[in-house]
Parts: structure tokens; sequence; C-alpha cells
């Protein structure tokens, strides 16, 4: 006897969750920023670690979240056309809510973002647009005002 065995696996094609920051100059109009952007996170070891290295014309970027920080703070580098270096640093609050479909799809974490600020070299202001981040990528969760 030949005996078959089969799995009804719904894992998500896309299991990563990562949150979506949109560059805009107000409410309605979105801009690509001039020059490179590069972004590092700001670890609990006091390293940092690279998650966008010298994106060109950058209009909105993915970031992954860290899972167990309630803060998670990232340094936007914006290095103008003419070589000037702006600096600012991005904190996003959140929650770390584990999610879990199947041991087959293994654990990963969703989040709930609380609040976020940001200093003011290049940015004027950054507001939460959707706060839940979860496997939807087509979302833009923060909106990031540049000053223009």
């Amino acid at each position: 006897m030949l005996f078959a065995a089969c799995s009804s696996l719904d894992c998500p094609m896309n299991s990563h969750v990562y949150a979506t920051y949109g560059f805009y100059v107000d409410e309605e109009t979105p801009v690509s920023l001039n020059g490179l952007l590069s972004v590092n996170a700001n670890r609990i070891d006091g390293n940092d670690t690279t998650l966008l290295n010298k994106k060109s014309g950058a209009h909105s970027i993915q970031l992954p979240m860290s899972y167990t920080n309630p803060v998670d703070q990232l340094n936007f580098v914006l290095q103008l056309e003419d070589g000037t270096v702006l600096t600012d640093v991005v904190s996003v609050e959140k929650t770390n809510d584990p999610h879990f479909e199947s041991v087959e799809c293994g654990a990963n974490y969703f989040h709930t973002l609380t609040g976020v600020s940001s200093t003011n070299n290049f940015i004027d202001s950054v507001v939460i647009k959707k706060n839940k981040v979860n496997y939807d990528a087509t979302q833009e969760h923060v909106y990031i005002y540049v000053k223009h």
C-alpha cells in the first residue's frame, strides 16, 4: 500500500514584516529626496546596524522593526548632492505582538505603532498614518514631512 500525506499550509508568501516610511512636503504631496539616504538602527548594545545604504532619490522606504525593543531609534542620514550631510533621529514607539500561524510557518512579530518623533535637521515632522504593521507591504505607516 502506498500512503500519501498532504499538508494544507497557508503560510503567507511574504512573511516579512516591514514598516513603510513615505516622504512628503505636505499631506498630499509625496517627494523624492535629493541625495543619498542611509538609515542605521541604534541597538541596545550600543552598536548600530545599517538598514538602508545610500538609496538615491528615495520617496518611500521599507525598514524592519526590532522584535523586543519598545522603541526603535533610527538614524536617517541624508547626503546632499553638494556633499552636505544631514542627520535626524526618528524614534518609533511600538508594541511587539507575537504572531503564530503554524509550526511550519514559524513565528513572527506584528507591531502597533503608538508614537513617533524626530529631530529636525532635514525632517520637519513625522506622523503615524497606519498604526498596524503586519505582512501588508502596500500601506505607508509613517509620513515623514521634509523641510523644503
